[in-house]
């Protein structure tokens, strides 16, 4: 092989190598979450969590949650949520309650706290993980709420 070929295969062998280590420097080794581990690559914030929710929320003693959570940039909370016994005694309806309250973010920690209602007095905190788009809680209390945008 002569030296203009060695010279031309090296320096395809070399341009394949930058292209590769730009590609890994560019989309970063853990996909394309924007570094911060959410799946649509915005993280959850004060900011992205202002809007209304779809709600979903479980407890280890057999109870459900389904309704929605609106929350305002002001911290302010408004819910309509449905409690349901899953294993109900015979007669036994969902729990209906709507009313207020306050929420704050501290870091990754959110805390639902509900001022009025049927389940006034309740507070939800617990460490958030997901994306702006959908998230998980779990909370002190028990319950694990799944959120939505709605």
């Amino acid at each position: 092989m002569g030296k203009k070929q060695k010279k031309i295969k090296g320096l395809v062998l070399l341009a394949l190598m930058m292209f590769t280590a730009l590609s890994i420097m560019t989309t970063g080794c853990g996909g394309d979450d924007g570094g911060d581990g959410s799946s649509d690559g915005i993280a959850i914030s004060q900011q992205t969590l202002v809007s209304t929710w779809d709600i979903t929320g479980s407890h280890p003693n057999g109870f459900t949650y389904i309704g929605t959570i609106s929350l305002s940039a002001d911290e302010a909370l408004t819910y309509n949520l449905m409690q349901i016994n899953n294993n109900p005694p015979p007669g036994q309806r969902p729990i209906i309650s709507i009313g207020t309250g306050t929420w704050g973010l501290n870091g990754s920690l959110l805390t639902l706290t509900l001022d009025s209602g049927l389940m006034s007095g309740i507070v939800y905190q617990g460490t958030t993980q997901g994306s702006s788009t959908t998230f998980s809680m779990v909370c002190s209390n028990g319950w694990t709420l799944d959120f939505s945008r709605g």
